[in-house]
Formats: C-alpha cells, structure tokens, sequence
C-alpha cells in the first residue's frame, strides 16, 4: 500500500480487495480507506475471484493488479508510464524484478508475443496495464483456476483475439516470489491448467503443447540429478545445464513451427 499511494503521479483509483484475512490487514486498510476509491475484506474462493471483485469496482480506462506483497518499483513508476497509457493499446507492459529470500533479478520482457513465447511464459500481471473494457469484452479471470487464469486472459487475447499491445522498457513492479505459482508442490497443478486452457482454445497445438510441458517436466527432472551429479564440478554442470536447456529450446521451436 506505500508504494501505492506514495506514487508521485495521483490521477487513479486504488481498490483493495482482502480475502477476509485473519492478521490485522483489515485494520490497516480501514485506516486508510481516505485514500482509497473502494475496499472490502470478505472470504472469497481465491486470488481470482478476488481480482474479479476488483475489476467490478474500478472505473479506470487501465487497471493494474498487485497482490500481497508486491510494489511499485519505485515512487515514479505510475509518472514515467502515463504518457504511454495515452496511445491506446489493449495491453501495456513493463519490466519486472523477482525478489526471493536469497535471490533477486530483473525480468525484461520481448516486444513481440507469440504463441510458443507463451508455451514458456507469461506477461507479468503486476507490470502490465490493461483496457478495463478488455474483460468486458472477452472474459473475466476463470474462477475454477488456480494458478493460470491471467496466462489464459493473456495467451487467449495475444494469440486468438489479436489485441494491440506494447512493451514499456521501464521496471514496473517487484514481484515476491513465494506465491502458488512459484511453489514446486503446485506444478503438477499448473501443467493440469494449462492443458486445459490449450485444448479449449489451441486444439490443433495441444499434442505438441502436451509434448513440450512433458518434455520440459522430464528435462527439469533431469536438471535436478545432474545437480547432484556435478555438485562437485561446478565448470562441468555449468556447460551440461546449458546444453539441457538449450535441447529444450530447440525441441520446442521444432515442433510449434
């Protein structure tokens, strides 16, 4: 909430949506509900059904979304971005840095999207404006998701419904990476809801999406024991991990060429 409202740039709306949390969030909300265009603290069915809860409430032509724990980059970011959010695009988005306990990164983006950019990624909710009137337009976030309902809002409106978009080259957010998506216990989970969203939109890729998310599995499964293999060669499992990425790369561009 400080690197919200302590923006330099003051011409949006802020919206809070809490899923009825048990520590003191709501308190702190309410202690700033002044500053805020709506607020609520309710149990909700997940992170989805939350975000939707805010969508209904924005009256903004962009929304961004920050979920716990995420912020602003720094208190200039939403001043540097306003003159792009004039142009028009469907979809605008920056640069993200992944901060973890003992690590953290700078994510940059591609200017160009495609379908197999999309069989590896995603673009970063917390760095990425966009229309408000998009979700009318095509569809809310799925509840019944977990984990990839903004992939899915994503790959469905790059690649099927050809919005406009643009890269932003500026950092936008920093995203805490202790979230579901992160968390090894839920891949399983992730690839399931991911091949779901594949044969409901991509049918004529769903074996080599299915092959390239098995492949990737087993390779990631591999990555792991040759870790432990060369653990005491640090040069040697360099180059190996490499070579196992790179195979990867190669397969995947094969087959969704």
């Amino acid at each position: 909430m400080d690197s919200v409202l302590g923006q330099s740039f003051s011409d949006f709306e802020y919206v809070v949506v809490d899923g009825g949390s048990s520590d003191n969030s709501a308190q702190v909300i309410e202690e700033r509900q002044r500053q805020l265009a709506y607020w609520v603290s309710e149990a909700d069915t997940g992170v989805y059904e939350a975000m939707n809860k805010g969508l209904r409430q924005a009256k903004g032509d962009y929304v961004l979304f920050l979920n716990s724990g995420d912020r602003f980059h720094s208190a200039e970011v939403l001043e540097r971005v306003a003159p792009a959010l004039t142009t028009g695009e469907d979809i605008l988005y920056g640069n993200m840095v992944f901060q973890g306990k003992n690590t953290e990164f700078l994510r940059e983006y591609p200017d160009s999207l495609t379908f197999q950019y999309f069989l590896e990624r995603s673009i970063p909710h917390p760095a990425a404006f966009i229309q408000r009137s998009l979700f009318d337009q095509l569809f809310y976030y799925s509840e019944d998701f977990k984990i990839v309902s903004d992939w899915e809002f994503f790959i469905y409106a790059v690649c099927i419904k050809r919005v406009s978009y643009r890269h932003i080259p500026e950092t936008i957010s920093v995203f805490q990476m202790d979230g579901l998506s992160n968390d090894p216990k839920n891949a399983a989970l992730m690839m399931e809801e991911k091949m779901k969203v594949y044969r409901n939109y991509f049918q004529p890729y769903y074996e080599t999406a299915l092959q390239h998310q098995e492949l990737t599995a087993l390779m990631q499964t591999e990555e792991m024991k040759l870790v432990q293999i060369l653990r005491k060669d640090p040069a040697s499992k360099k180059w190996m991990l490499r070579g196992l990425r790179w195979l990867v790369k190669r397969f995947s561009k094969k087959d969704t060429n």
